[in-house]
């Protein structure tokens, strides 16, 4: 037979064991709150991820920034400032990513990315536009690489979708700055051929003193209004690409004109009938050439409309090549 005493004690250790009781219960509740604030499938790699990518939208945005002052094609102006737009809402929307996954973010550039700001800070004009465009369809090639690569393998839901989303726009700015490249020697054939057409507007001029045949004058007058019209569009595409063109010819081309100034008659017939066969074939080559290896939207349009023209200038001077030499 239990007594008082044995009876509270007994009350004593049941109300003892319900407080534990509850107390197990709240500390399970917060654990499983906790669990569920976790990041579901978040990973170290998931995490240097969000940190380089916070770096390289710094990074868009500082050089789209930059060009605005430092380029001279319009071009790339504009396409540096869609950059500026772009990958800071990009960035607005990594931020978001970050803070509800518990990132920590730097803030800044990686020593990398700051150095690719120094090197190109360094620059202007066509200098410019040619390191930073060629940069950019580099970088953009490698972050869609990336993107994919991240959307592929991460098990995080919110790195999913954020990569997702990216991927399309990152894959517009690879085309966009593919259609915007100017390289060195896309500048140097702009500039060769900014001569070639001055060369063909004062040889055709020089045709209508020298030259006797009729047909000869009749082509040369050609060249002067088609090669004019050349001249102008390659101009205005210039002023857009930021290129500085010569109103001189370049040293061979004022070789080639001074050695047809001594000629007259039917030697300068023959000679300069015969000299714009070889040229246009040359041209030709020169226009294909460009056309395949250059990604530059204005120059494969300049090219191809030129092309067809420089074939019918080709026709036309092998048919005046025989009336030079009387046949």
């Amino acid at each position: 037979m239990r007594t008082a005493e044995g009876h509270g004690d007994q009350n004593q250790l049941n109300r003892r064991a319900t407080i534990e009781t509850l107390e197990l219960r709240q500390l399970l509740s917060v654990a499983v709150g906790a669990a569920a604030a976790t990041p579901s499938g978040l990973s170290g790699k998931d995490a240097a991820f969000i940190q380089k990518a916070d770096s390289g939208d710094i990074l868009e945005v500082t050089l789209g920034q930059l060009a605005q002052t430092n380029a001279s094609s319009t071009q790339v102006k504009s396409a540096g400032a869609k950059m500026v737009t772009d990958h800071s809402a990009m960035r607005t929307a990594l931020e978001q990513a970050a803070t509800q996954l518990g990132v920590t973010t730097a803030g800044q550039m990686d020593p990398q990315d700051q150095a690719e700001v120094n090197r190109l800070n360094g620059l202007t004009g066509t200098a410019f536009d040619e390191a930073y465009s060629t940069f950019m369809v580099k970088d953009h090639k490698k972050d869609v690489s990336d993107f994919t690569k991240e959307s592929q393998t991460t098990s995080n839901a919110t790195l999913k979708s954020l990569t997702s989303d990216a991927i399309p726009i990152l894959q517009q700015h690879l085309s966009l700055w593919q259609d915007s490249q100017l390289t060195a020697k896309d500048v140097a054939w702009v500039q060769k051929t900014n001569s070639s057409n001055l060369l063909e507007v004062q040889l055709g001029q020089l045709a209508q003193t020298n030259a006797t045949n009729a047909d000869v004058k009749a082509a040369g007058a050609k060249m002067v209004t088609d090669h004019s019209a050349a001249g102008a569009t390659l101009a205005q595409d210039a002023a857009t690409l930021g290129i500085t063109l010569s109103n001189d010819l370049s040293t061979s081309d004022q070789a080639t004109l001074n050695r047809f100034q001594n000629l007259t008659g039917s030697k300068f017939d023959v000679a300069y009938s015969s000299f714009m066969v070889s040229d246009h074939k040359k041209a030709i080559a020169d226009f294909r050439r460009e056309n395949k290896t250059t990604t530059n939207s204005l120059l494969k349009t300049l090219t191809s409309d030129n092309i067809p023209v420089l074939q019918s200038h080709l026709t036309l001077w092998q048919t005046t090549l025989q009336s030079a030499k009387g046949k």
